[in-house]
């Protein structure tokens, strides 16, 4: 506790605005996951190849995510890997899911297409950064909540605990369509914000603001009758603003009412206390609207941040509905198949497939191989001819029994138990899927 407090003192002191988005405090164990340090995951090539590219990366392999939240918790996923074995198997149950309901995921992956970064979204709001097309965007995804609720069946008991973050967001999506204009200015510098009829106040302004112009723009036609100068005309500068305009040879027929405000050369320039005060309505309203509009627009933010647990909630369920449809999605291309993943000492692989090479082989066959360690059975050297195989072979004891079975996926191979090992490399500069491969 002593160091959160001192990381939240240090946040306050530099960045105060974002302890808006800490929401809360977890204590995490080491024991959780597997612990990797930056030359396992860089050599074992997990969320990045050797070349730095996700392509040819154990990520580039699995990812078929549709949303920026499914991408960053699968490559969370793969960067952590579990070792409790109820956590595992529970991931496992809703990769199977998916894997079994073709028709489910199909509309699932549809569903969760047009929806925009929930996450990014909500932080944008605590961070106070927020512009009036995020709300669109907020609002057109909280729109299309139900229906990727609807693609889910109500029985499917390995997301009960996902779905119950789903949350329909009716309140806060009821805010956003009565407050936010269907089509508002990018930046917060113009005015169309707020839909009209959300305030009285912002109405009123723009109301007086809109009979203030209709006034001006119908005022020649009504003084010119009345006068019965023809040559009068109203005009606008930035100097004088609103203005009234008689010819000098008209200039003696002018109202006594109308206040000289500039001589021309050929003409004379009035106005009138009317005017005047129609001016200052027209020439005020655009500020006092603006001025009205962001007031109002912070409001709704500030209203929507209170909503920050449930927001983040609904966007952490979605990314776990994409990661798992997802990673089904990846298996029923592959054919791979969920592998049994005990706590015993055993490791038994059955036509072992590697994930990235095989995914590199353009229309050629990827050749399995089994990996069974006997029992009391911890190391085995490999050996053979140059480009054997030897790497690939020591990868699948590595991504099966380090990488894709505890993030749970559905597996290349026939059958796998799970065990640990850990093989010995011919080199670490070693790049399976490109053409830089060990030779010895």
């Amino acid at each position: 506790m002593r160091a959160a407090g001192a990381i939240l003192q240090y946040l306050k002191e530099t960045e105060p605005n974002s302890l808006n988005l800490l929401t809360n405090l977890r204590v995490y164990s080491l024991d959780e996951f597997m612990t990797l340090d930056a030359a396992t995951r860089r050599n074992l090539e997990l969320t990045e190849s050797l070349r730095g590219e996700v392509k040819g990366s154990l990520l580039g392999a699995l990812d078929q995510t549709i949303t920026p939240m499914g991408k960053r918790l699968l490559r969370q996923w793969v960067s952590q890997p579990l070792l409790d074995l109820p956590r595992i198997r529970a991931r496992q149950d809703g990769v199977e899911f998916f894997f079994g309901a073709g028709m489910p995921r199909a509309e699932l992956r549809a569903a969760l297409k047009p929806l925009a970064d929930l996450e990014r979204l909500t932080n944008r709001l605590l961070s106070g950064h927020a512009q009036p097309r995020d709300l669109v965007a907020l609002r057109e995804t909280l729109q299309r909540l139900p229906a990727v609720r609807q693609t889910v069946p109500a029985d499917a008991a390995p997301l009960h605990s996902t779905l119950q973050l789903l949350s329909p967001c009716e309140d806060e999506l009821a805010l956003l369509e009565s407050a936010v204009a269907d089509d508002p200015p990018a930046t917060l510098q113009n005015t169309g914000i707020i839909r009209p009829g959300y305030s009285a106040e912002l109405d009123g302004i723009i109301a007086a603001s809109a009979h203030a112009r209709d006034w001006i723009s119908n005022l020649e036609g009504i003084e010119r009758q009345r006068t019965g100068i023809k040559t009068l005309k109203v005009g606008y500068n930035k100097v004088f603003g609103y203005y009234i305009e008689i010819s000098q040879g008209q200039a003696a027929n002018a109202p006594a009412e109308y206040i000289r405000k500039q001589t021309l050369v050929n003409a004379e320039r009035y106005i009138t206390p009317e005017m005047k005060e129609y001016e200052t309505l027209v020439l005020n309203a655009e500020e006092r609207i603006r001025e009205t509009e962001l007031r109002l627009f912070r409001e709704v933010c500030a209203t929507l941040a209170q909503a920050t647990r449930k927001l983040l909630g609904t966007a952490r369920a979605l990314a776990a509905l994409d990661c798992l449809s997802a990673l089904a999605e990846a298996a029923a291309l592959g054919g791979y198949v969920r592998p049994e993943v005990l706590e015993a000492d055993v490791l038994e692989v059955r036509d072992g497939r590697h994930a990235v090479v095989e995914n590199s082989l353009a229309g050629e066959r990827y050749v399995p191989n089994d990996i069974v360690f006997e029992t009391g059975e911890r190391v085995r050297i490999i050996t053979g001819p140059n480009m054997a195989g030897k790497c690939v072979t020591g990868d699948t004891l590595v991504w099966t029994g380090n990488g894709l079975a505890p993030i749970r996926n559905l597996q290349p191979p026939n059958a796998c138990d799970q065990g640990f090992t850990t093989p010995g490399r011919a080199r670490a500069d070693d790049e399976r899927c490109g053409i830089q491969l060990a030779f010895l």
